[in-house]
């Protein structure tokens, strides 16, 4: 098991970024967003899963080629 604390993970932007391949060739990168409503990335990819966690509120993403509504 990887074990890391969001204080340990650089603040880049609006995020707390875990970006795997820069922690030890993990296959995964997670992003915590702290933004306001409405604000954030546009569609976009990666080479890698990403994770998002809904803390609050929703956010929308695609699930394939479909966009929805995260919670």
């Amino acid at each position: 098991m990887y074990r890391v604390s969001q204080e340990e993970l650089p603040f880049v932007g609006s995020s707390h970024e875990f970006v795997g391949t820069e922690q030890g060739d993990v296959g995964v990168s997670v992003f915590l967003f702290r933004g306001l409503p409405g604000k954030g990335p546009g569609p976009h990819r990666h080479p890698y899963d990403e994770i998002q966690f809904i803390r609050e509120g929703r956010g929308v993403g695609f699930q394939g080629l479909y966009l929805q509504t995260l919670r």
